[in-house]
Formats: structure tokens, C-alpha cells, sequence
């Protein structure tokens, strides 16, 4: 064990091989940074990041939680992140980001039933509005924020959904297979996000790059051809020129995807066209 410490490490060796610089931290520790011989031994602490400014700002870190999923008995674990001054006898929207696994054999499911398990858990501990809850997501993410509000209406209100890659026989095989099964073995047509859009109820947001040469733009137009045709009202913003990632327009998105959640659920009506750092890149 040559990185024993309790967080997430980043190691580098000596120009000589005979010790490792290991730097780690954790969602709410700043990181260390330690020398320490090839058996891990500490030899010396190098030093720590000093957060004293950011937290004179009042910046908060995340909460660290433990929660128990969908099925009542596998733990979960994740971050809260809250308002700076939280008010008494206020609830709050939440927004559900990102998690890491995924449903072997039914990426449809994209873990949503523990997240709706994990948000009530937390209604229990935090003023959370359990009738304001967004969700929102890139390419996978996509994926999973349009399938919340198509397979859980009534429980996710708003949702972002950004690159998604809503029909996955239309995707990498490398992508659908490995987390999927072959189609011989699940239901894809079941997981396709387009089959589900009619259920739509809240208020939705999907955004793609047209020279998207990852997910191309051809998922989304099948989840927009099913809204139009059940009558679905539904926002969109196209990248002419952007690829996957958005490139120069992530500022842009960044701010379009911040006053949809401020809009509506919050309710409050946002800056209009409110310019943050760095979107003017795209004047140059």
C-alpha cells in the first residue's frame, strides 16, 4: 500500500525512482501533498492547499452522504451541494448531476429509480422541495436526464438534456454492448428515449451539437420527431459548428441550462442574457 491515506491520490516518482510525491484529497478536504518512500512510508509532509479565501467568500464543501438504493439494500454514496445561507422554514429545488454506474442489460433504467430513492432520503435530512426537482446531463447524462422526465414525470419537473444519446442501436456498439448486452439479450427498443416522450409533462431543454461526430445529431431528432408528434412542448438549442463537447459554446450552454433551472424551478426570472466569463470568446 503505498498510498494509505483516505482520499483520491495522485502519485509521481522521483527523477530517480526511489520516492513518490502522492497529492490527495477528498469532495470536502482540501488536498496534501506528501513525500514518501517506495513502501509508502511517510517521510515528510510537502504541504496543503489553504481554502481560507474561498471560504471568507463563504464557499461551503459538498456533504458527504450515504444512502441506501432502489433495491432497500446496496449503499450509495454522494455529495450535497448547498445554498451559502440556507433560510429556516424555506425548501429548496435540487438538481440531480452526475453518477457513475450504470444498469447492466437495462441502460434505460440509468439508475433513476435509486435516484428518486436517494432525493426522498435526503427531503428527510434537507429542506428539499420534493415537487421541484431537475435533472440534467451530457451525452450519457443526456440520455438519462430526457428518460427521467419521459419515465418519471412526476417526479422530475425540469430537465437539461445535453448530447444524449437517446436510442443507443443508433450509437457505438463499444458503448451499447459493453453496458448493455447484445441486442439479442436486452431490449432496446424499450430503453430508446423516443418511445417514451409522450409521457412528457414538465418542462425540457435538449441541446446538440450538429457537427457532433460522437453521438451524432440524428439521436436527438428522433426524440424531437416523437415530441412534435404527441403534441410536446419542449425547448432546443442546436450548435451549428460544435462537435461533442460544445468547444467555445460552453459558456453559453452553461448559462441557458442555469436560467432554465432558475426559471422554472426556482421562479425567478433570470438576467437576461447575462454574460459569463469568458463567452466572449466567441466575438474574437
Amino acid at each position: 500500500m503505498l498510498t494509505p491515506e483516505l482520499g483520491n491520490h495522485q502519485v509521481s516518482f522521483s527523477p530517480n525512482a526511489n520516492f513518490i510525491v502522492d497529492t490527495y484529497s477528498q469532495p470536502n478536504v482540501p488536498s496534501v501533498t506528501e513525500l514518501r518512500d517506495l513502501k509508502g512510508k511517510k517521510l515528510m509532509e510537502l504541504g496543503r492547499t489553504d481554502i481560507s479565501r474561498l471560504q471568507e467568500k463563504g464557499w461551503k464543501a459538498p456533504d458527504v452522504v450515504k444512502l441506501i438504493a432502489a433495491d432497500g439494500k446496496t449503499d450509495i454514496y454522494g455529495l450535497v451541494f448547498t445554498p451559502t445561507k440556507m433560510k429556516d422554514n424555506k425548501k429548496y429545488p435540487v438538481v440531480a448531476k452526475s453518477y457513475h454506474d450504470m444498469n447492466y442489460g437495462n441502460m434505460g433504467e440509468n439508475t433513476l429509480p435509486d435516484q428518486i430513492t436517494g432525493i426522498k432520503q435526503l427531503a428527510e435530512k434537507y429542506p428539499i422541495d420534493l415537487d421541484k426537482v431537475g435533472i440534467w446531463g451530457h451525452s450519457g447524462g443526456g440520455f438519462a436526464a430526457a428518460a427521467a422526465l419521459f419515465r418519471y414525470p412526476d417526479f422530475f419537473k425540469v430537465g437539461v438534456s445535453q448530447a444524449g444519446n437517446h436510442d443507443n442501436r443508433n450509437y457505438e456498439d463499444d458503448w451499447g454492448e459493453r453496458y448493455n448486452g447484445l441486442v439479442s439479450n436486452s431490449d432496446y427498443e424499450a430503453q430508446a428515449n423516443q418511445n417514451h416522450a409522450k409521457n412528457l409533462k414538465g418542462k425540457l431543454m435538449l441541446a446538440h451539437g450538429m457537427m457532433d461526430n460522437n453521438v451524432p445529431p440524428y439521436n436527438v431528432y428522433l426524440v424531437i420527431d416523437a415530441l412534435n408528434k404527441a403534441n410536446k412542448d419542449y425547448d432546443l438549442v442546436l450548435f451549428p459548428h460544435s462537435s461533442h463537447g460544445f468547444g467555445l459554446y460552453n459558456p453559453y450552454m452553461m448559462r441557458r441550462r442555469w436560467d432554465y433551472f432558475v426559471k422554472h424551478l426556482q421562479g425567478t426570472e433570470p438576467p437576461k442574457e447575462f454574460n459569463l466569463r469568458g463567452a466572449n470568446q466567441l466575438e474574437k
